[in-house]
């Protein structure tokens, strides 16, 4: 995962930290420093001065534990602070001053940014089935599940009808049902874009998420928009490039030899 802040990129990596790279000069980006972490990093995000960088870890009882370190970016001593819970989750995503983590489970994580530098958990939201990506479009969170996927409005957060701490959504809208196994999602215009399991996008118009517009073939494993580009990477041409246009179409523009 790559997030910008303070004129630097920052990049998660397997076992390696994170690099931090100076990107003054665009076309020549100089890496400046690695904060080193003791577990992979899966996913990175950013809020005002802060990048969030998520992790897992054994737990007691040998159960999963899903840590977010919070790092100063606008540092450059670069000392984190971390919260941790219970879970195995590998995606982030922020929603107004919320952060939200999402896995292989049934349950997505929430906790506050009221404090930037120190987010708190708040409890875990029950979805009903498993999910493995979001995007988020003001206060609609959309998530992926295996057959489905679907918006939940952040407004409509209840208690959990079934006591303890957790949460649910209430009044969630469902999305078009071709989506068997997402790996990744993006908004862009009145537009989302599904990076779908086996090799195609699916793009669906926001305002009509009842139906596919277009089903696109691809072989990426991640997808980012930037723009009015869409890039797809982990195939065997490096890097797909497509033009989407004020119509939300992906127009092929070529590829680049990673």
């Amino acid at each position: 995962s790559i997030v910008k802040s303070n004129g630097k990129l920052f990049v998660g990596t397997y076992g390696g930290g994170i690099k931090v790279l100076d990107i003054s000069d665009q076309l020549n980006p100089v890496l400046s420093s690695t904060i080193p972490f003791p577990q992979d990093v899966t996913d990175l995000e950013v809020y005002q001065n802060y990048v969030y960088a998520l992790s897992q870890r054994r737990g007691q009882i040998n159960l999963s534990e899903n840590v977010i370190r919070t790092i100063d970016a606008s540092s450059n001593s670069y000392s984190f602070t971390e919260v941790s819970f219970y879970g195995s989750n590998n995606k982030l995503k922020i929603a107004g001053n919320k952060l939200f983590t999402s896995g292989p489970m049934v349950t997505i994580a929430e906790l506050s940014l009221a404090n930037p530098s120190a987010p708190e958990f708040l409890g875990e939201i029950d979805t009903g089935l498993y999910s493995s990506d979001m995007a988020v479009r003001g206060n609609m969170l959309y998530i992926p599940h295996p057959f489905e996927i679907k918006g939940y409005d952040l407004n409509s957060i209840i208690n959990h009808p079934f006591g303890g701490s957790g949460l649910a959504f209430q009044n969630s809208q469902e999305l078009f049902r071709e989506s068997i196994g997402s790996l990744d999602q993006e908004i862009a215009g009145n537009y989302i874009y599904v990076l779908n399991e086996p090799d195609t996008v699916l793009v669906s118009d926001l305002s009509h998420l009842d139906k596919v517009l277009w089903t696109l073939k691809d072989y990426g494993v991640s997808l980012s928009i930037v723009g009015n580009r869409m890039v797809t990477a982990g195939g065997a041409a490096g890097l797909a490039i497509y033009d989407i246009g004020s119509d939300g179409w992906p127009n092929f523009v070529g590829n680049i030899d990673t």
